[in-house]
C-alpha cells in the first residue's frame, strides 16, 4: 500500500544489509507467483534507487550463479545493497561511470532492445556497479581505473549473459540456463502453432528444434517474451502477438524430434 511504501523508505537507511535482505524475502513471499507484481512494489519500495531495486530482482530469482563458488542470488543481494551504500557514503574509489558504462554496454548493448527494458537495463547496470564496489572492498581495491574481468563477474551475476536466437540478443531469466530458455520459448510456440494459435502463414518458422531464419523473439516483459518475424511482432488468433512466458512454458516433450510433430508440447 502507499503508506507501507512512505514508511518503508523513511525506515531503509536505518535498516542494516541483513534486515533489508528480509524485507525481499517477506515481499518475494507476497508475491510468490506473481514476478511482475513483485517488480511493480520493487520499483515502488526502491524509490529511484536503481542498484536496490537491482538487488530485489536479484534476490526474487532464488538461483545458484555459480556453482564453482556457490554464489546464490541471496548471497549477491545482499552484497549489492553493501557495495551500494559503499559508494552513497562515498567510502570506496570507483573508476569513472562512463568506464562501467562502456563495458556494459559492449556486452548489453544489443540484449536490452526493447522500451519495455528501460527500467531493467537501469537496475542491471547500477546493481553490477554495487557488486563491483562490494567485490572491490573486499579485495582491498581502491582504484579508478576499471578492473574489467571483476565487472564482466558482476554484470553476470546480476543480470545474466545475453543468450543469442538467430541473431537476436535476449536477456533470460537470471539463474535459467541457455539452452532451458530456449527450449521453453521454441517448444510453447511450437504448442500453439499445433493448436491452431498461430495464422497458416507462420507455420513455416520451424526448421528442426530450430527457428528458421528471419524469426526471433523481443522481450515484452518480466519473463515475456514475443515472437517476430523480420523484425515484426507475429499476430495470434487469439489476438495481440505470439508471447511466450518462460515462467509459464507449454510442456517440454521428453522425446526428440518431434518438433512440428503431434508430441509437441505434451509430456
Amino acid at each position: 500500500t502507499p503508506y507501507e511504501v512512505e514508511n518503508f523508505q523513511k525506515i531503509e537507511k536505518n535498516l542494516d544489509d541483513n534486515q533489508l535482505s528480509k524485507v525481499f524475502g517477506n515481499i518475494s513471499a507476497t508475491f510468490s507467483n506473481n514476478s511482475e507484481g513483485y517488480a511493480i512494489a520493487m520499483k515502488e519500495l526502491s524509490n529511484g534507487d536503481n542498484a536496490l531495486l537491482g538487488a530485489g530482482m536479484v534476490y526474487k530469482a532464488k538461483a545458484i550463479i555459480d556453482r564453482d563458488t556457490g554464489a546464490t542470488t541471496e548471497i549477491v543481494a545482499k552484497q549489492i545493497i553493501e557495495g551500494n551504500r559503499l559508494i552513497k557514503n562515498k567510502q570506496i574509489t570507483m573508476p569513472s561511470n562512463n568506464e562501467f558504462e562502456t563495458a556494459f554496454n559492449s556486452v548489453y548493448a544489443n540484449a536490452y532492445n526493447s522500451p519495455a527494458l528501460g527500467s531493467a537495463m537501469q537496475a542491471h547496470f547500477e546493481s553490477a556497479k554495487a557488486l563491483y564496489a562490494s567485490f572491490a572492498a573486499s579485495q582491498g581495491k581502491q582504484e579508478n581505473i576499471i578492473d574489467g574481468k571483476l565487472f564482466a563477474k558482476a554484470m553476470k551475476y546480476t543480470g545474466g549473459e545475453p543468450v543469442k536466437i538467430n541473431g537476436s540478443y535476449l536477456m533470460a531469466p537470471l539463474g535459467m540456463d541457455a539452452d532451458d530458455f530456449k527450449n521453453r520459448l521454441i517448444y510453447t510456440v511450437n504448442d500453439y502453432s499445433n493448436r491452431g494459435l498461430i495464422y497458416d502463414k507462420y507455420k513455416d518458422a520451424f526448421d528442426g528444434a530450430n527457428l528458421k531464419a528471419g524469426y526471433s523473439f523481443i522481450q515484452s516483459g518480466e519473463g515475456r517474451y514475443t515472437l517476430t518475424v523480420g523484425g515484426s511482432a507475429v499476430p495470434s488468433k487469439n489476438g495481440g502477438f505470439v508471447e511466450v512466458n518462460v515462467f509459464k512454458p507449454s510442456p517440454i516433450p521428453t522425446k526428440k524430434n518431434v518438433i512440428g510433430g503431434n508430441n509437441a508440447g505434451s509430456k
